[in-house]
């Protein structure tokens, strides 16, 4: 029982962080979200899949960093780039859902983000540290092997990349998202300055009108 209660209260932590944040946000849900679109897609994606997919690969990659010598504090990074990572995807995924202030400029950023950290740091300088720290403690590794984690590494970026890419050129071209975060802007309140300004008679010239 002890070990199933350890085992869930890192969830139930996760999930009242993801419940603050969601309250945190300011905005409704537009009533256009009703649909099952793409844009609906690409919010699950970040509130979802994005998160699960960061914790697995944390899962993974932990286990190397804590066995190989000198990669602790790239284990620390990791696991502090992949928490800030998953709390900034949700809260930029409830921002799309509530059509808060600015969501498009908020969703566009969390994806290069996620562009550069999954692509050149997971890919790129995570396997160069390895490498580097293996070669330093004279542990040969075969060149078949080198060479498949090495495909691998490559296929996963393009896919991972494709991906990411996809849902940025989405939310420039997209129809729909302008239609419903575009009109969202539009309705911005204009400063009284700038109504009095645009009104046919400001308060000037309705005095000399009466005066005249």
């Amino acid at each position: 029982m002890n070990t199933f209660v350890a085992a869930l209260l890192p969830l139930l932590i996760v999930l009242a962080i993801f419940f603050v944040i969601y309250r945190s946000v300011r905005g409704k849900k537009s009533t256009k979200l009703k649909s099952i679109g793409w844009l609906e897609l690409l919010i699950a994606y970040l509130c979802v899949i994005v998160p699960i997919g960061l914790f697995m690969g944390l899962g993974k990659i932990s286990p190397v960093f804590e066995k190989v010598p000198g990669l602790n504090p790239l284990g620390t990074f990791d696991f502090l780039t992949r928490l800030a990572l998953i709390l900034a995807s949700f809260y930029a995924g409830a921002c799309l859902w509530k059509t808060s202030k600015e969501a498009v400029k908020k969703a566009k950023i969390i994806l290069v983000a996620l562009l550069v950290f999954n692509v050149l740091v997971v890919k790129g300088i995570y396997s160069l540290a390895i490498y580097a720290a293996l070669a330093r403690i004279d542990v040969s590794i075969p060149a078949r092997a080198i060479l498949d984690t090495l495909m691998r590494d490559i296929t996963g970026s393009i896919v991972t990349a494709g991906v990411l890419v996809s849902w940025y050129i989405y939310l420039n071209r997209s129809r729909r998202v302008k239609e419903i975060y575009g009109a969202l802007s539009a309705a911005q309140p204009v400063p009284s300055e700038t109504k009095m300004i645009d009104g046919s008679v400001t308060p000037s010239r309705e005095e000399d009108t009466k005066n005249a």
